[in-house]
């Protein structure tokens, strides 16, 4: 699978890293997905989301987003983008 894509079996783990609460389940975010509520694409037999649509299904999942440092702040000079 690409690496724009996360795979629905990867999608609460790299929810939980950018949110503050605990990221839905697995089965939640299938349901969420079967009934047209999160934007996902579908591979084969796998369910998939696009890695820039991450925050936008944080947002519409109710999630609040963690506050991620800038660019100037960072020790390495790289940005904080957990969004890649």
């Amino acid at each position: 699978m690409s690496s724009h894509l996360i795979s629905l079996v990867q999608l609460s783990r790299e929810l939980g890293q950018v949110v503050v609460e605990r990221p839905p389940s697995y089965r939640t975010l299938y349901s969420q997905i079967l009934d047209g509520f999160l934007p996902a694409e579908r591979m084969g037999r796998e369910w998939a989301i696009r890695r820039s649509d991450l925050p936008q299904c944080a947002r519409l999942l109710g999630l609040t987003l963690k506050a991620l440092p800038d660019a100037k702040s960072a020790p390495d000079g790289k940005t904080g983008s957990a969004f890649g």
